[in-house]
């Protein structure tokens, strides 16, 4: 992603540790410089994904911690290439199970919400902040995503007026294209399966490239998969 004129990338690792990558050169240089953020606030145990979202110029990124059972919203108050400021609970067991993947979103009225995989119960759960990311998080919605056994990521997108979910999971080679209505306070999910060929998925998004829609998927093997979903997801091609 681009933030304060550099292309930066995230990683949650374990042990208990964030690590930022700065590729200032962009990313078709052989190399980034890493920085490793350490435990934020000592509140880390395993940290399994994070996602980023820009607010009044200050950037925040959620944090799930799949062992810990625990979301966290993360402050970068001086820039997004300087240690973080800020680290909060949001939320917390019951009301996540094993979260490993987490997207956070704006509507078309720039509304937040934040969707999660929750890897126990294939449990996708989302959660309204309203206007603003430094609101009390508010679930709006579940959906149990079919024919998944351990989901481990979530990731969100918007075609035409309806919202979109495309969910990765360890136990088989399926990705799930989840249809999930015009709106994301009242869910109406629609699940269709692809197969990539390949158990233990370990994340996956999806992303629009000219008139084309592509889902990018990694597993513990080490490779990525490429899937050309078409033009449209409500009519997918899955090539």
């Amino acid at each position: 992603m681009f933030a304060d004129d550099l292309l930066l990338g995230m990683q949650a690792a374990l042990p208990k540790a964030e690590l930022r990558f700065d590729f200032l050169q962009g990313f078709g240089t052989d190399s980034a410089v890493i920085t490793d953020l350490g435990n934020l606030s000592g509140v880390l145990f395993s940290p399994n994904d994070i996602s980023f979202i820009r607010e009044s110029g200050t950037w925040y990124c959620m944090l799930a911690d799949l062992f810990l059972n625990r979301v966290f919203r993360v402050t970068f108050g001086n820039g997004i290439s300087s240690p973080p400021t800020d680290v909060d609970t949001l939320l917390s067991a019951p009301a996540v199970s094993g979260p490993r993947g987490i997207k956070t979103v704006r509507d078309v009225h720039g509304n937040a919400y934040c969707a999660i995989a929750n890897f126990n119960t294939n449990v996708v759960s989302v959660y309204a902040f309203g206007n603003s990311v430094l609101n009390t998080p508010v679930l709006t919605d579940t959906f149990t995503v079919a024919g998944a056994s351990g989901l481990t990521d979530v990731d969100l997108i918007r075609d035409c007026d309806h919202w979109y979910a495309l969910c990765s999971n360890n136990g088989c080679p399926l990705i799930q294209l989840v249809d999930l209505g015009v709106t994301l306070d009242t869910l109406t999910p629609s699940v269709t399966s692809f197969s990539i060929g390949s158990s233990f998925s370990l994340s996956t998004c999806i992303v629009n490239e000219g008139d084309m829609f592509y889902a990018f998927t990694s597993n513990c093997n080490g490779n990525v998969y490429l899937t050309r979903l078409g033009e449209h997801l409500s009519s997918p091609s899955f090539a």
